[in-house]
């Protein structure tokens, strides 16, 4: 009998985590609660789940919080769930291994400050909270093999939060970027093995410059456009880049639950998407260049706050959709081969 027990209790403390289906988290500090509210996340995915009937879902939370210090770098994740600084008995700073028991979906950020990343001196060191391109390499691999303990859940991670012209240089700007190319090519391939339930969502391509020679702006910098203050040098985007980018995020996040998305490392062959609005018109002439198998694709088009406007299960390749609606912002998305891509558009 004593064996028997003993055996019950070793298969129930070594079975896999238990996620709450559908379920995500989103830990953020400023930055992403702008993004969540003005961008509206969760009134999409609640919009998405009528139209689709479904019923996914994602929660807001400050993360980490007092006692800790108001940071989320790599450094303090690194600390509270890998090195094991967290607590279970206190919310604000909480084990991965609660949250993966209340969430199928975690997804975490570092705010702006992250960004500022200072030149390699050594090979990087793990235990630092010095932010340089080795350590928070360092801090990344680590976090990595801690979610492969999680086969059950899955993992979503913002790349940088791109800092204001005026509160960087050219040089650290250009080291957030190699940072982020790292992290979008090369961290989830780099050990040879696969993982299939991290997925990184690529904030700082959506908000950073990226031309080398803007008209306004800087490479690499928060975008001109989302400036709070032309002048000043607050990192915090403005309402115009949360409503934009916030839909995109909501996408995506649907998009991992609903077990269609693929990590970064597995987007080379994303098919090219042109997209050319006409405001005048309201029209959106599209051209879609793809080797996959499909003949058809399927194209919906949805509001800023998630509603759907328009939807095609058969779509050409090619076409020009005339959208009858408000001027304003739209989240134009194709299905193919079971793979949803989404871009923001104009009319």
């Amino acid at each position: 009998m004593k064996y028997s027990i003993l055996i019950t209790c070793l298969i129930f403390f070594l079975s896999p985590v238990s996620a709450q289906i559908n379920k995500a988290i989103f830990l953020h500090h400023s930055t992403g609660s702008g993004v969540y509210s003005t961008g509206k996340v969760s009134q999409w995915i609640t919009n998405y789940n009528t139209q689709n009937k479904t019923n996914y879902s994602v929660t807001e939370f400050s993360y980490p919080d007092t006692p800790w210090d108001w940071e989320n770098y790599p450094y303090d994740y690194w600390k509270l769930w890998v090195d094991g600084s967290c607590n279970n008995t206190i919310e604000n700073i909480q084990c991965l291994d609660n949250l993966c028991q209340k969430y199928e979906l975690i997804i975490f950020k570092h705010c702006y400050p992250g960004a500022g990343i200072e030149k390699d001196i050594d090979n990087g060191n793990v235990t630092s909270s010095k932010k340089t391109i080795n350590n928070y390499k360092l801090q990344y691999r680590a976090l990595l093999n801690l979610f492969d303990q999680y086969p059950n859940n899955k993992f979503m991670v913002w790349t940088l939060v791109p800092l204001h012209r005026n509160a960087t240089t050219s040089e650290v700007a250009k080291r957030a970027a190699e940072f982020v190319n790292w992290v979008k090519t090369e961290w989830l391939t780099e050990n040879g093995k696969s993982h299939p339930n991290v997925s990184v969502f690529d904030f700082f391509g959506q908000a950073a410059e990226q031309n080398a020679n803007p008209t306004q702006g800087v490479q690499y910098c928060l975008k001109y456009d989302y400036e709070g203050d032309h002048n000043g040098s607050d990192s915090h985007p403005n309402t115009i880049a949360n409503q934009t980018i916030g839909p995109l995020f909501a996408a995506d996040i649907v998009k991992v639950l609903s077990k269609n998305a693929t990590n970064v490392s597995e987007r080379t062959d994303t098919p090219v998407i042109q997209l050319q609005s006409n405001p005048t018109a309201k029209t959106i002439q599209y051209q879609i260049n793809s080797n996959h198998s499909t003949p058809y694709f399927k194209i919906e088009i949805f509001s800023i706050l998630g509603e759907l406007v328009y939807s095609d299960a058969k779509a050409a390749s090619s076409g020009n959709i005339k959208l009858e609606r408000n001027s304003g912002i739209y989240i134009f998305r194709v299905k193919i081969d079971e793979k949803l891509i989404s871009y923001k558009v104009m009319i």
